[in-house]
């Protein structure tokens, strides 16, 4: 009894725990099902981490609150790896207001992460490099360590770190002129993240796409691309991508001539407010450019220098730019004292420049014949492997199917005689039944056409006569209406009675219905022969196909028989056929 009573308190206690369960999973929180490409330390930074991964690739930067928060957890942790992670979030976060302090952090995180995190080690170790070998100019070394990179984040099944390489990869081809080089590379990412779901990033990469279009000429297509793309920019737009935008769609609409749009572009790049130092003075060009052609030159000037000063600060190119553009409003505005100043600081400018530009082109070009000479060896190493797969793929082929030949031939030998006469002896049987089910079929097509015909000629001339007998009784009741034997009114109900069925489009129709069955391609192969026949003498060539005479014809077409006999005259003529064959014949061979 109490081995009973254990038992269903058992199952209640069960179905209670059941039931509990159930309801904490509906209410609690579902799992992130983003995979996590950090090796997993067990401590709460874990998902942290998770959330900063989440922010960057919906292209958030992440607020010194939650990177004070990974600094506490490290600490707490007294996990290296909790540690150099927190340095590496920091100088993502800082990197594009203060890249300085950025650049010293990524140092001291890349000298304490270890190989053997060899996530950690790629994400921190390569994003370092990648700097490095960004202001030093070292081109190649750059691609090769991003196609190394590449190759990585593909192994590990990291999409979007892959498609973000493949955007510096085409960036670097941008920066050596090899637009159509960069638009392969920049069509990688976008296809990327596409597919696995980062819309933000994918119009970013647009941005580059449209910027290549330019590049290689095409600048319809790069128009078009930029207004979609600022078209479809979100309402919490990032300023510093916004910026960019608009630099590039007002360099096309000035290329383009559209003066309107222009202006209209330019005035919302007026109310940006960037926070990157570098794209104030961008802003600034564009905006100073602008007030030159509004000549607003006490505006444009003031722009300029702000940006001459900022550019020469950053060396960077756009100082080349800013003087020129002193240098037109000081023309414009006859002051050949300030032209002249600023004309030799271009001189000046330009020399050096042109130093540099010489060195950099040749850096370029070293650079470009390098990576080529690489790309070129790694597909020759390729097409060896793949030579030397198909070969022995082919060798062991040919010597299988040698083998399974020769099986087949031993095996054909010995019964090559008996399928041989059996095969005939089935071809025989098979002809021979074939041909007499083909006479068989078209003898029966035969007889229902020849069936279908009678029939068809017998309703025909039923028809016929019937139509003549109406018509006899109808001229019976007007010669007894004339003689007063029968009242006009209802002689007249009669004759209405009795026209409304010898009526020529009834009589045809059902006619037509009928001879359609017994051979429906008759009229499309008349009208091939013939496009221009009238309704009337399809009609006529359908009685003269079954032989009807005259009378019969004339009957059905409610005609006089001489009015059919000069009906044949003028289809002869239309048909074009010549004394020695009939119309008959003719349309026989329609048929």
């Amino acid at each position: 009894m109490n081995l009973r009573r254990n038992k269903i308190f058992l199952k209640y206690t069960i179905g209670r725990l059941a039931a509990c369960l159930m309801v904490l999973l509906s209410v609690l929180p579902a799992f992130p099902s983003e995979k996590i490409y950090w090796k997993q330390t067990g401590t709460r930074s874990d998902s942290l981490l998770l959330r900063l991964e989440r922010e960057v690739r919906a292209n958030r930067t992440p607020t010194r609150p939650e990177i004070e928060s990974l600094y506490g957890l490290a600490k707490q942790s007294g996990l290296a790896a909790d540690r150099w992670r927190a340095l590496y979030w920091d100088a993502l976060s800082l990197r594009p207001t203060a890249p300085e302090k950025a650049d010293s952090l990524l140092v001291i995180a890349s000298k304490s992460v270890k190989k053997e995190w060899s996530y950690d080690y790629y994400r921190i170790c390569t994003y370092k490099q990648h700097l490095d070998n960004q202001r030093s100019g070292k081109i190649y070394d750059d691609y090769l360590l991003l196609k190394e990179t590449a190759d990585f984040y593909q192994s590990v099944g990291d999409m979007f770190n892959l498609a973000d390489t493949y955007n510096k990869i085409g960036v670097i081809f941008s920066q050596l002129k090899e637009s159509q080089l960069a638009l392969e590379n920049f069509r990688k990412a976008e296809k990327l993240y596409v597919e696995h779901g980062y819309g933000e990033q994918a119009s970013r990469i647009r941005l580059n796409i449209a910027n290549s279009y330019f590049d290689m000429g095409e600048r319809k297509k790069a128009l078009d691309l930029l207004l979609l793309i600022e078209k479809d920019m979100p309402a919490d737009k990032d300023v510093d991508f916004h910026l960019s935008v608009l630099f590039s769609l007002t360099r096309s609409l000035i290329d383009n001539k559209d003066m309107e749009a222009y202006g209209r572009y330019m005035e919302e790049l007026q109310s940006l407010q960037p926070d990157n130092p570098r794209l104030v003075y961008k802003k600034n060009t564009h905006l100073a450019f602008y007030n030159y052609l509004h000549r607003n030159f006490g505006t444009s000037i003031a722009l300029y220098k702000d940006a001459l000063e900022a550019s020469l600060r950053d060396h960077d190119m756009t100082a080349a730019n800013c003087l020129l553009g002193l240098i037109y409003n000081y023309q414009e505005m006859e002051r050949w004292d300030s032209t002249t100043y600023y004309w030799e600081r271009l001189y000046a400018y330009s020399d050096s420049v042109e130093r540099i530009a010489k060195v950099n082109n040749m850096k370029r070009m070293e650079s470009l014949a390098t990576i080529k000479n690489y790309e070129q060896r790694l597909a020759d190493e390729k097409e060896k492997a793949e030579l030397r797969q198909n070969i022995i793929l082919i060798s062991a082929l040919f010597v299988v199917s040698l083998l399974v030949s020769l099986i087949f031939i031993i095996r054909g030998i010995q019964q090559k005689d008996k399928v041989l006469k059996q095969l005939k002896e089935s071809e025989n049987r098979e002809l021979h039944v074939k041909l007499e089910n083909e006479r068989l079929q078209n003898r029966q097509r035969q007889l229902d056409i020849e069936e279908q015909n009678r029939k068809l000629i017998m309703n025909t001339l039923l028809l016929s006569e019937k139509i003549t007998a109406l018509k006899n009784i109808q001229n019976h009741i007007k010669e007894a209406a004339l003689k007063e034997e029968l009242s006009s009114r209802t002689a007249t109900i009669i004759d209405t009675y009795i026209k409304s069925h010898i009526q020529e489009s009834q009589n045809w129709l059902s006619f037509k219905a009928t001879f359609e069955k017994t051979d429906p391609q008759f009229y499309d192969r008349l009208r091939e022969k013939c496009p221009d026949l009238s309704e009337y003498e399809q009609r006529l060539c359908a009685f003269i196909h079954l032989r009807m005479d005259n009378k019969t014809i004339a009957n059905m077409l409610n005609v006089q028989p001489d009015s059919v006999k000069k009906s044949r005259q003028r289809l002869r003529k239309k048909l074009n056929l010549p004394p020695e064959i009939s119309i008959e014949d003719f349309l026989h061979t329609v048929s």
